[in-house]
């Protein structure tokens, strides 16, 4: 059965997510820590990597610091649905991880029956999971896709936001564990999605 529900107030929202921004920022800056880890490799440095490979590396790095970081934690639960990870926070929200693509904070996403039931605010009904706000919780890069620029949980209701996001704030007494890159070693390189498709076009037209 799926059953439409009226998301929550941002006041809301921010109350419930609150306690849980520190274990947030934490996750986020250490998977930023991890993919910062892999390109700095000097086993890596002949390596050009996509922007959409980075996006799905960050996107399991991210997934596996969330678990790490809410696993056995009493308000939250962590669940897969469609291979996406999903944490729900007091009953009341759950939040997908995703990267934010421009500075309006809109994602990326293949309009799937689910991600369409997920910005709709409609869930199918599972046992004790019930139709609860749904949010995104995600990273934007800076412009030279260097660092994290921003952090924010957003609400979406048919494609637009519902509401002002929120910032996730860094703990002030817990450093961001990020992973330093080395900077003398030489870095793998990252590719646009654009210059990608450039270059195919280019090949395509010198095949002819």
């Amino acid at each position: 059965m799926q059953t439409t529900l009226g998301p929550l107030s941002r006041s809301e929202v921010h109350s419930i997510v609150t306690p849980h921004m520190s274990a947030l920022e934490s996750a986020f800056h250490r998977a930023w820590g991890r993919w910062q880890g892999l390109v700095s490799d000097p086993r890596h440095a002949s390596a050009t990597i996509s922007a959409r490979s980075r996006a799905s590396l960050l996107s399991d790095f991210i997934a596996l610091e969330v678990t790490a970081e809410f696993r056995g934690k009493s308000a939250a639960r962590l669940r897969k649905r469609h291979g996406v990870l999903l944490l729900i926070l007091d009953d009341r929200v759950v939040l997908r991880f995703k990267k934010f693509r421009d500075a309006a904070l809109n994602t990326s996403d293949n309009r799937t029956q689910a991600t369409l039931a997920f910005d709709e605010q409609a869930l199918v009904s599972a046992g004790d999971l019930q139709p609860i706000t749904h949010l995104v919780a995600g990273y934007r890069l800076d412009g030279l896709a260097l660092e994290l620029d921003r952090l924010a949980i957003t609400c979406r209701v048919d494609g637009a936001h519902h509401w002002e996001p929120i910032d996730i704030t860094p703990a002030p007494s817990r450093p961001s564990a990020v992973v330093p890159p080395n900077s003398a070693a030489p870095r793998a390189r990252v590719k646009s999605a654009r210059k990608e498709a450039q270059e195919g076009n280019s090949a395509s037209g010198e095949s002819k």
